[in-house]
């Protein structure tokens, strides 16, 4: 008998004990409801061997910040709707070959007519702690390992940064809970492969993430803004990719998917509305090895280069997988807590950006209108499941 394999897995046994049984864990597994079999099996799956000790703490922080996070609680509409979306871009593409206009027109009619027939059943989410399955988590955990330890790209990347900007199964809410990485990994790659023969780009997220992204300015993109407000939002990566057109929030979640697929340590920042315009913004950013963030727009502007280089920004925030603690707390207090502050997967970065100060206001005895519902996205009200 190997005694110190034996200690190593009562350690490790002893370990997942206490884990289940600190608070947020327990609160997870325990909203899971009948799900929760599912995420005891990973736990469970990863404390049998020490060597995984590091993807069981992974597992563990992915179920413990999953309450909260949503999805639309029906797969089968979901791909019959992005396969019919790729089908239509496929076809107007094509018959509208020399005139983009023309084709970004019948493309934004076409898709709000296919939302049409979907957006009844659009309207049925669900919580992914009572969604996400055993298997599918094991391969995110997996794939997500693989390009972080034995890719070239996040060798600088700490684990409790990994765990933001690499491991997460879905960068929002509402996005097809899909085998992304594995379909979008050979996706937009340019001369990614050819950068470890130069010192200078080998192990650099920072000329990486340029490498994809000059892919996807290079793509056939139409100088069509697309705002799918009437529209079920397009959130399948793969579907992304082929979008001709589309907001910001498309395009950095398209960046997400295809960085972090090849193991780019990205994340997406938003400011949530101008100081001196109507709308906000949203951009990505990549941790870079020297541990900086370095923002970049997809499919308009690289790591580095100028993006609203004299656009003012008075608040920063980054979305995250792991909850805000303070603001869960704040939305306990709150009924309903006005955006963005409704999200609990979000920091304050603006210090990133800008040097802030606080200001103090005298509001008087005027009041706030809140928006009664929990969810607002893309112009679209969704009431939570409780």
């Amino acid at each position: 008998m190997n005694f110190r394999f034996l200690f190593a897995y009562c350690f490790l046994l002893a370990f997942l004990f206490a884990a289940c049984h600190s608070s947020p864990l327990k609160k997870a597994l325990k909203q899971a409801e009948s799900n929760r079999k599912s995420f005891e099996s990973v736990l469970e799956y990863y404390s049998r061997h020490p060597a995984d000790s590091l993807k069981l703490k992974a597992a563990k922080f992915l179920i413990e910040n999953m309450p909260g996070h949503y999805s639309y609680s029906e797969v089968y509409w979901q791909e019959e709707y992005y396969n019919e979306i790729e089908r239509v871009i496929d076809e107007l593409q094509t018959a509208y070959s020399q005139d983009v206009s023309k084709s970004a027109y019948y493309l934004k009619e076409a898709f709000e007519k296919i939302s049409a027939k979907y957006i009844e059943k659009s309207k049925n989410i669900a919580y992914d702690i009572h969604l996400l399955k055993a298997q599918h988590l094991v391969d995110h955990i997996e794939r997500s390992f693989e390009v972080w330890q034995n890719g070239e790209w996040a060798k600088h990347v700490l684990f409790e940064d990994f765990c933001e900007y690499i491991l997460p199964y879905k960068g929002d809410e509402l996005q097809f809970v899909d085998n992304w990485r594995e379909d979008s990994q050979n996706i937009f790659r340019g001369n990614l492969d050819s950068l470890h023969y130069c010192d200078m780009y080998k192990h650099s997220a920072y000329w990486a993430a340029g490498a994809v992204n000059n892919e996807i300015i290079k793509a056939n993109r139409l100088p069509y803004p697309y705002n799918n407000i009437n529209s079920i939002p397009i959130q399948r990566i793969q579907t992304l990719a082929k979008l001709p057109f589309g907001s910001c929030e498309n395009y950095a979640l398209l960046s997400l998917g295809l960085m972090r697929s090849k193991g780019i340590p990205v994340a997406i920042d938003f400011t949530p509305q101008w100081p001196f315009r109507s709308e906000g913004h949203s951009w990505t950013v990549d941790l870079t090895n020297r541990g900086k963030n370095v923002e970049f727009h997809a499919g308009y502007a690289n790591p580095g280069e100028p993006h609203k280089p004299d656009e003012k920004k008075a608040k920063v925030f980054r979305k995250t997988y792991a909850i805000n603690r303070e603001l869960e707390e704040l939305n306990k207090k709150i009924k309903y807590a006005p955006w963005p502050f409704n999200n609990i997967f979000i920091k304050d970065v603006t210090d990133e950006y800008i040097s802030p100060c606080d200001v103090s206001l005298n509001t008087g005895n005027t009041g706030m209108f809140i928006w009664p519902f929990s969810i607002i996205k893309d112009g679209r009200s969704f009431i939570m499941p409780q």
